[in-house]
């Protein structure tokens, strides 16, 4: 038997409200879409024409939204939504079913969603100096990642994250990429679900097919190609030097149509759904790629 490597998760993060700072976890709960709470939430355009749908807004239209700051107070029953130097607005956990239900749009996907009133649309306008609505999936929310990596294992449900229930990200790679960047980056720039360390090579991560997390079955579907939300300086809600981008694109120069990657999108098994996964969990890869996914030209 071949002994596997030292691999552990750690680090846990959900976005609960789409483009919003993230949240550190010591553990958290599966459920079908991926983490529970994660990309629930999202800020929408608010048309004045009522015929147009609201579309989702995230960094790559306004840098500043990395500067609304999220947490979660279940045992309250409440997320609490804070733009600097204000209060924090409070948004019930529990589903109100009255409020009213529309559709927007996420990409080239509409969805059904909740819209969460007047307050909480104010509070988010003032912030951003532009007029939108915080909108949550709504009862009933049903939207299936791309049909090109479906598993028949899997219900292949997706929250209002860009498309996919999971990102994974390898701290090897970061430390790789930062030694040939001009000033070293966080991983928060990536904005990862699973973070992993260990006994690994930079970005072996994009040969890997199946991983086991604890008693979770996750298959790897593709590697994430990278935005100018990357560029986004999180603490400061602002666009910084255009790195990491310019040098993933320079140590990537074959991807097609110059896009770049960094990280691994994730879906996982209905056996998964309700458990639980925690920092410190190891990773065990049940099987590889048959052919390996673009690497970096200088990664092993």
């Amino acid at each position: 038997m071949v002994e596997q490597p030292k691999i552990r998760v750690t680090a846990l993060n959900i976005y609960p409200v789409k483009g919003c700072r993230g949240i550190p976890l010591e553990q958290v709960r599966i459920t079908e879409t991926g983490f529970e709470h994660d990309r629930e939430w999202m800020i929408a355009t608010a048309p004045s024409n009522p015929t147009e749908q609201p579309r989702f807004l995230t960094q790559r239209q306004i840098p500043k939204i990395s500067l609304i700051q999220v947490s979660l107070t279940t045992h309250q029953g409440y997320l609490a939504v804070t733009t600097p130097n204000n209060s924090p607005l409070l948004i019930s956990l529990e589903r109100d079913p009255s409020k009213p239900k529309l559709e927007a749009g996420i990409w080239k996907d509409t969805v059904l969603v909740q819209d969460e009133g007047e307050e909480a649309a104010n509070y988010i306008s003032t912030f951003l100096n532009k007029k939108c609505r915080l909108l949550r999936a709504g009862v009933g929310y049903k939207r299936l990642i791309s049909d090109k990596y479906t598993i028949k294992e899997a219900d292949n449900l997706v929250s209002l994250s860009d498309g996919y229930p999971f990102l994974i990200t390898n701290v090897k790679s970061l430390e790789l990429l930062n030694t040939k960047l001009p000033s070293p980056i966080k991983m928060n720039r990536f904005r990862p679900n699973i973070v992993i360390d260990g006994d690994v090579l930079p970005f072996d991560e994009r040969t890997w097919n199946t991983i086991r997390i604890g008693e979770h079955l996750l298959h790897i579907v593709k590697p994430c190609s990278r935005c100018k939300v990357t560029t986004v300086v999180q603490e400061e809600g602002a666009v910084g030097d255009g790195e990491p981008l310019k040098t993933l694109k320079s140590l990537n120069p074959g991807s097609a149509q110059g896009t770049v990657y960094f990280g691994e999108n994730i879906i996982h098994q209905q056996t998964s759904y309700e458990g639980l996964i925690r920092v410190g969990d190891p990773l065990l890869l049940v099987d590889r790629r048959e052919q390996r996914h673009e690497l970096l030209a200088e990664a092993p």
